[in-house]
């Protein structure tokens, strides 16, 4: 089960936090391929963001994993650079989109008994 995180507990989470969680996109954002480059359009504030190729993979990677860790598995499948650096590059990105509201973080509710 995931909650949705605010914003003010993704400034708490820590790498390990952030690639056991999920993202997906808030209803009033769209995303859509061009070519091989993406587009993101927030409809409330009508924000545009442009997406290269490489961006435009880790989103939808992203989107389409359980978790940002798969994604990121995903990812070392099909890029050529360090792991621990596609890890670093994913983390910043997946952090900046949701910083500027273009995704949301669903952070694994913890099971935790106290």
């Amino acid at each position: 089960m995931c909650a949705v995180a605010t914003v003010s507990t993704l400034a708490d989470m820590d790498d390990q936090q952030l690639l056991d969680s999920s993202v997906r996109l808030p209803s009033h954002v769209l995303f859509r391929p061009v070519e091989d480059e993406g587009m993101m359009l927030d409809l409330e504030t009508e924000a545009y963001l442009g997406l290269n190729p490489s961006g435009r993979v880790m989103l939808e990677v992203a989107l389409e994993s359980d978790t940002v860790r798969a994604g990121l598995t995903e990812l070392e499948s099909r890029f050529d650079a360090p792991a621990e650096r596609l890890r670093a590059d994913l983390v910043e990105f997946v952090r900046t989109l949701s910083e500027r509201g273009l995704i949301e973080i669903a952070a694994p509710v913890s099971n935790d008994v106290g």
